[in-house]
Parts: C-alpha cells; sequence; structure tokens
C-alpha cells in the first residue's frame, strides 16, 4: 500500500469492505491506521466475533470481498482482522465509544492499545455496534 497520505479512494474501497465484511462478521472497530516504522497503511476490522471465528475463515472471506487484481487501492494483505480482546482491538473500541456519533474520524500519533502508530482514520459504525458506556 501507499506510503504516503491516506486518499479518498482508499477510504471509499475500505469503507465498501468495512460495510460488506459486516454482514457476514459483525464489527465493532474499523480503521486504517499507518505504521510509525514502516509507515504502511492497513486497514483493521475488529470483532467480537474473531473469538468464535477462526482467522483462516475471516481471511477467506476477505479474499471473497477483494479478489486478487480487484483493486488498486486495496489488497487482502492490507487488511487485518482483530478480536476484540486484543490490546489493539480493545483499544480501537475505545477510541470509536469516545467519538460516537462521529461521521468519520482522523487522528495522528494517538496511543491505541498497545500501539502508538503514526496516523489512523476511524469509520463510522452503525448505530447497533455496542459501546462500552
Amino acid at each position: 500500500m501507499d506510503q504516503g497520505n491516506l486518499v479518498s479512494e482508499q477510504i471509499a474501497t475500505g469503507a465498501k469492505l468495512v460495510a460488506e465484511f459486516d454482514k457476514s462478521i459483525p464489527l465493532r472497530a474499523a480503521f486504517w491506521l499507518k505504521d510509525a516504522d514502516e509507515g504502511y497503511w492497513s486497514i483493521y476490522l475488529v470483532s467480537d466475533n474473531m473469538n468464535n471465528w477462526s482467522h483462516s475463515l475471516a481471511n477467506k472471506e476477505i479474499r471473497r470481498l477483494i479478489p486478487p487484481g480487484s483493486s488498486v487501492w486495496l489488497e487482502s494483505a492490507d487488511v487485518r482482522v482483530l478480536g476484540s480482546d486484543t490490546p489493539l482491538g480493545k483499544g480501537a473500541i475505545e477510541v470509536q465509544g469516545r467519538y460516537k456519533g462521529t461521521p468519520a474520524l482522523r487522528l495522528s500519533h494517538t496511543m491505541v492499545g498497545d500501539v502508538y502508530p503514526a496516523a489512523l482514520f476511524f469509520y463510522a459504525m452503525p448505530a447497533t455496534a455496542a459501546f462500552p458506556v
């Protein structure tokens, strides 16, 4: 993935992935993260159900939604799926809950769980997503 800025085409392509993935595996948080060391963007999908789903099934779903060569803006290798019980997953849900109602959220140099990324872009989650009180 591009090491520069997150562009609108990446955001739009990621939004389609988030909406489709959420239909089969409900999400608690979804966000792009730019690694502070490497400078690469990856999209993260956080679900409670990852505790019950194997990563191979989630990866199969990602490959179904992003067939090889189908997009210049997103490849299956750019997607990371996390359980809501992981430090980064918990941190993302906390951030998502803090900004509930915000359509989309850009942050930079903000600690999320146990990660200190260069930049973040959070997607708004459906109103049905459960947030901690």
